[in-house]
């Protein structure tokens, strides 16, 4: 309780009752219950992916205008927001407002909140995305595009105890799906022609969901392998890398077929050990990127590791493949 001085003269102290001082002390105690003395105390957010400031799934900076969906909760307290949509603007996370708006996350008290963010938003404020916070996504080669990379590339993070007396809340963002990097390289024989090649890569899952509560990616059990065709990779002088983004996944191998100029080459990736799992499951693991080298032969495709970089480390395997 604090301590209330009271400005006026013995007479007029005199003359309040008990009852009447007693709820004079109680406002004083109330008070305190406030974030501050001086009015609401907004959270400030900021973030980091993966130890790396400002950087996210498709290697390229936050730009401006990039959403984020963030929810708060309190056990104790009264502070409660569901799925606030925050954009970067200048490399650190503001509220999104329509004119007259107001839809910044208030501390409604002093009593510690625990936050979760989502990458990127989904529905609208005050509402859990998907069902239930929960987005269902079949994947498509049109998701596979360059550009649309980032829509895939679910973030998840949270911040637990953040205090209207510090409210600052630093989000580390992590990789919740899945990264397959294909590098294409001349074999024997082999010249890329400048129109480029494409690739149908087969035996994985594509249904899946991504619960934006807790952060868990993966593929849908109940959903059968399918196939995503026909992807373009572009001929440059520096790289032909062509990076799929994919549901988490219990698989042993998947099946790869490459077309230059209309001729048709295929390989087996062989999948590697999940890890943490006992017994040994192959598969991919939310947050690891995996990265082949496929060297296209004029006799057949050869598939080898190549260095890993970004994301959790994983590693590549080997194959070789023979024209079809």
């Amino acid at each position: 309780i604090k301590t209330v001085t009271i400005m006026k003269t013995n007479s007029i102290l005199s003359n309040l009752t008990a009852p009447a001082l007693l709820i004079l002390l109680f406002a004083a105690c109330e008070s305190d219950n406030h974030a501050t003395d001086d009015g609401p105390v907004a959270a400030r957010i900021t973030s980091t992916i993966d130890g790396t400031a400002q950087t996210r799934a498709s290697e390229t900076a936050w730009t401006d205008g990039d959403p984020i969906g963030v929810s708060a909760t309190s056990t104790e307290g009264a502070t409660a927001y569901t799925n606030i949509q925050y954009t970067t603007t200048n490399n650190n996370f503001t509220v999104v407002n329509a004119p007259g708006e107001d839809n910044d996350i208030y501390f409604q008290d002093k009593k510690a909140v625990d936050f979760i963010a989502y990458y990127p938003y989904s529905g609208s404020n005050g509402t859990r995305p998907g069902t239930d916070g929960i987005i269902a996504k079949t994947l498509t080669p049109t998701d596979q595009a360059t550009a649309a990379l980032p829509l895939i590339d679910y973030l998840w993070s949270h911040a637990d105890g953040i205090t209207s007396a510090n409210p600052q809340v630093n989000f580390t963002f992590t990789h919740r799906m899945s990264r397959l990097k294909l590098n294409f390289v001349e074999g024997a024989g082999m010249a890329f022609p400048s129109s480029g090649l494409t690739y149908t890569l087969s035996g994985l899952k594509l249904a899946g969901t991504f619960n934006t509560l807790d952060g868990t990616a993966a593929a849908t059990a109940a959903a059968t392998a399918a196939k995503l065709e026909n992807i373009p990779v572009a001929v440059t002088a520096q790289n032909t890398l062509s990076p799929l983004i994919l549901w988490p996944q219990e698989a042993a191998t998947a099946s790869l077929s490459v077309t230059v100029s209309g001729i048709s080459y295929s390989a087996t990736l062989n999948l590697l050990d999940l890890p943490g799992i006992t017994p040994a499951t192959k598969g991919l693991a939310p947050g690891y990127s995996y990265v082949y080298n496929v060297k296209v032969h004029k006799t057949g495709l050869e598939i080898s590791e190549a260095k890993i970089t970004a994301w959790t480390t994983g590693t590549g395997g080997d194959a070789d493949a023979k024209e079809e």
